[in-house]
């Protein structure tokens, strides 16, 4: 199936510390877009590993 930018959205980006400057948010831009293009738009299901909780503190490794 091809999908608008043949990309996978992550609709917890505002749940997330690097939500703001991800490139894979799914923003308004993109539900509005997508459909202009007569594509669907691929969203993950679940938190993606790249998800990082805002306010928590993580780590290093």
């Amino acid at each position: 199936m091809m999908c608008y930018k043949d990309r996978t959205y992550c609709q917890f980006w505002k749940e997330c510390k690097f939500g703001n400057g991800c490139h894979r948010a799914l923003t308004k831009e993109v539900e509005e877009l997508a459909p202009q293009c007569g594509l669907q738009i691929s969203r993950f299901v679940s938190k993606p590993d790249c998800f990082k909780e805002k306010g928590k503190v993580y780590e290093k490794r």
